[in-house]
């Protein structure tokens, strides 16, 4: 559940961020909460104020993810590709950093520009692309919400330090023969004869 704080400060960040043209920071706001589905930004505020406390953790959470939906990340700052797999684990958008003794790859996590990575991808897909900022977000996103996120690097290392801790499983001299045996199995298996 999210308290009424994080939703007005993550509908401040969103304004600030998202609405274009001269505007003051209050009509940015009553944009924004239009576009959220209330009247303005007063009329956000006071449901949210007003609402039961066994009903107020329905509504933030549906409220937080049309927020994390919309955000865009911050530019110029490192984000990670993540996505919830069907049966619960975590998949990322990877690099390759070498090979492990049973010739094996093994890739860590790779820092995306955000921002360009946001806008792309909901360009072109149907599933939302969430923006998740911080801890609770991201823990509704990944035991709630699912699809795909972008986190930005630091909370991704801080909560998933293992997909980053890898380096250790690096062989430094790798099995070659192995590597090209299933490299070539795998070529193999590829070709269609007619």
């Amino acid at each position: 559940m999210f308290l009424a704080e994080d939703l007005f400060a993550a509908v401040k960040q969103l304004a600030s961020a998202e609405v274009d043209g001269e505007f003051s920071h209050c009509q940015r706001l009553e944009i924004v909460a239009r576009q959220l589905g209330f009247d303005g930004f007063q009329h956000l505020r006071q449901t949210m104020l007003h609402t039961p406390p066994d009903q107020l953790g329905h509504q933030s959470l549906a409220l937080m993810r049309r927020i994390c939906e919309r955000r865009l990340p911050v530019r110029g700052m490192a984000y990670f590709e993540l996505m919830v797999l069907p049966r619960g684990g975590l998949g990322y958008y990877s690099q390759w950093i070498g090979w492990d003794r049973r010739g094996d790859e093994v890739r860590v996590p790779r820092p995306l520009n955000g921002h360009g990575t946001a806008v792309k991808l909901r360009q072109v897909t149907d599933h939302p692309i969430y923006v998740v900022e911080s801890e609770k977000e991201l823990t509704a996103w990944r035991h709630i919400w699912s699809a795909t996120a972008l986190v930005p690097e630091a909370l991704a290392r801080h909560s998933f330090p293992m997909m980053f801790n890898k380096a250790h499983l690096v062989e430094r001299n790798p099995p070659y023969e192995k590597i090209r045996a299933r490299v070539r199995s795998q070529y193999e298996n590829n070709l269609a004869f007619e």
